[in-house]
């Protein structure tokens, strides 16, 4: 039973009016939340890999990589950026944190739809997903070799 059925009969316009306003700027709140939702884009897991060349773009062994790597939380969201010009792999992207430190690339195994897909717009979103795991997750047989020395992330495509 709503709380408006339950007040007494004799309420005073006030109190009535007090709560259809209140009940209205609940309303309200709800539209604009449902609107956000709405708004946000859809996320479609695009890859599920690891970072190629980590080993060659972070220094793990001094106390600044240690830390970097560190930092790298399951969650934390990365950039990734095609670098078309690069002149051992036309499909390279490149993966870096959102402060501008490269960690390394896509595996090049796995580098060229999305490449494709990055060169006629479309957008995506990279996450760290462990940091951790060394690549026992992906069978075997789906793993490039460059990904051996990595950290796993994942790829989604957001439209």
């Amino acid at each position: 039973m709503s709380e408006y059925a339950r007040m007494p009969a004799g309420t005073p316009i006030s109190e009535l009016l007090d709560f259809t306003e209140e009940y209205s700027n609940a309303l309200e709140a709800i539209k604009r939340e449902r609107a956000a939702e709405e708004a946000m884009p859809e996320k479609e897991l695009v890859l599920w890999t690891g970072i190629a060349g980590l080993q060659h773009h972070v220094d793990t062994e001094s106390r600044k990589g240690k830390k970097l790597l560190k930092s790298l939380t399951p969650g934390t969201e990365l950039i990734l950026k095609r670098e078309p010009e690069n002149p051992y792999d036309r499909w390279a992207i490149i993966v870096e944190t959102k402060e501008g430190i490269q960690l390394g690339y896509v595996t090049r195994y796995k580098n060229e739809t999305i490449a494709r897909m990055m060169d006629h717009g479309h957008k995506f979103q990279a996450f760290v997903e462990s940091a951790e795991e060394t690549g026992k997750e992906i069978p075997e047989d789906r793993q490039a070799f460059t990904e051996q020395m990595r950290l796993p992330f994942s790829i989604w495509r957001v439209e």
